[in-house]
């Protein structure tokens, strides 16, 4: 027969604890979600030198969870996985007029899966990706712009995590 030492059942409620502490462990990221900084379209370009910039605050967002505001642009390629959301509802198609666009006033919203085009306002959830790209001669062309070496800023929302109408 075993003998038991009576210290023994002592050692018990430290051995749950210890226990209980790993299990929870284990889990306590389980069912978390990446918060999103919420951003207006304002917040993303500001004024220096009486030329809109890129905000630092949208520098600092690149490659972050956001959370963005707007409206689906009536332009947007239909049936697509992508979509321009833009500042205001029923704005013009930003690429059409013969003034220079303005790329702080929309941002391009890639898709898993398609959305239904809306005219209510929606909310999207996704990383912020600041694109810099150089026009093309068609495209300086095309929009009546100068081909030096200034580069375009396209701001693109991507992985979206949540998309809906507010």
């Amino acid at each position: 027969m075993i003998k038991k030492h009576k210290n023994c059942y002592r050692l018990y409620p430290i051995i749950l604890l210890l226990l209980t502490i790993i299990v929870f462990s284990l889990f306590a990221g389980c069912g978390t979600k990446e918060i999103a900084e919420k951003v207006t379209f304002d917040e993303l370009s500001e004024i220096k030198n009486g030329e809109r910039v890129l905000s630092e605050k949208a520098q600092s967002l690149d490659g972050q969870m956001v959370n963005i505001k707007g409206w689906i642009s009536p332009i947007s390629p239909l049936g697509g996985d992508m979509f321009y959301l833009i500042r205001v509802p029923g704005a013009e198609c930003p690429f059409c007029a013969n003034e220079e666009v303005d790329y702080f006033d929309f941002l391009i919203v890639h898709l898993d899966k398609q959305f239904p085009f809306t005219f209510d306002p929606i909310s999207v959830t996704g990383i912020l990706e600041i694109e810099k790209s150089k026009p093309t001669d068609y495209e300086a062309y095309d929009h009546n712009q100068e081909t030096d070496d200034e580069y375009q800023i396209f701001l693109k929302i991507k992985n979206v995590t949540d998309l809906k109408i507010v």
